[in-house]
């Protein structure tokens, strides 16, 4: 009789407490059904940073200009903007060569004569600092990078690949990205561009770029109605300088008269390796 009473009182006891777990409406408790977890206030707050970016302008005679990151700019030929990342802040000092600029971005030029050389950027950021999340920060920051300058030439963009196309991933082919100067010119040997291949597979040819734009590891092409092919777009390479993937539109002499404007024309994609 008194087993049978113990296991009673037992089972008696333990619906109770499920019935006070199932009743529970307290969103502190962790046990209840409707418990908040309580948000952190510091959550994705940051201390005050001078941390930037670095980009280079890419632009195409025609077209609007194109930022990319890259910490090692073209000499002679693109622009170079930094940009701080934390925003309204009570001070953005550049300091860029014996240069100094102020505001959360800048922009400048490197000459010719500076290419194989690096240079220091500087900016120092003052703001409130956030003292409930961050109680040791005063407010200041100083952050300085280097951005290498290179001439055009030594751009590793320029070489030959083995790619493929999206569609036909199986069905390699070899594809050049070539420059040389025109007759008689010595201010820049590098201002001629050949496009070696990319209408394969419907002819071998050197298409010659009409427009270009050169970014560091990127390229962006523009050719005019010529016999070998029309195309038009964007080859980049990986850190590496030797992944390539190109993005670009094409119209050979084989499909009739090119369709009138150029973003009707279709679309092409190839990815590959360096093989020279």
């Amino acid at each position: 009789m008194n087993r049978l009473l113990y296991f009673f009182f037992l089972i008696t006891a333990v619906l109770s407490c499920s019935r006070c777990k199932e009743e529970c409406d307290d969103p502190t408790d962790p046990d209840c059904p409707n418990y908040v977890v309580p948000v952190d206030p510091c959550a994705g707050r940051t201390e005050v940073s001078a941390e930037f970016v670095i980009e280079q302008r890419v632009d195409v005679v025609g077209q609007i200009g194109q930022l990319i990151l890259s910490d090692t700019a073209i000499s002679l030929y693109n622009t170079t903007r930094v940009t701080a990342t934390i925003e309204n802040a009570a001070l953005y000092k550049w300091i860029i060569g014996t240069d100094t600029v102020s505001g959360p971005t800048a922009s400048f030029y490197f000459s010719e004569s500076q290419a194989g050389q690096s240079y220091p950027v500087t900016l120092i950021v003052q703001k409130v600092p956030n003292f409930a999340c961050f109680p040791n920060d005063n407010g200041m920051d100083t952050v300085t990078k280097f951005i290498h300058v290179i001439e055009i030439c030594d751009n590793p963009i320029y070489g030959t690949y083995r790619v493929a196309f999206d569609t036909n991933p199986t069905d390699s082919f070899t594809v050049a990205i070539k420059t040389w100067p025109f007759t008689g010119d010595l201010t820049n040997e590098c201002n001629n561009l050949f496009l070696n291949n990319f209408d394969n597979p419907t002819s071998p040819d050197s298409c010659y770029a009409t427009y270009r734009a050169v970014g560091y590891r990127y390229l962006k092409f523009w050719s005019d109605f010529i016999s070998c092919s029309n195309s038009r777009g964007e080859a980049f390479i990986g850190p590496d300088n030797n992944s390539i993937r190109a993005h670009y539109q094409y119209w050979d002499q084989s499909l009739g008269i090119p369709l009138s404007p150029a973003s009707n024309w279709p679309f092409r994609t190839f990815k590959g390796r360096r093989i020279q």
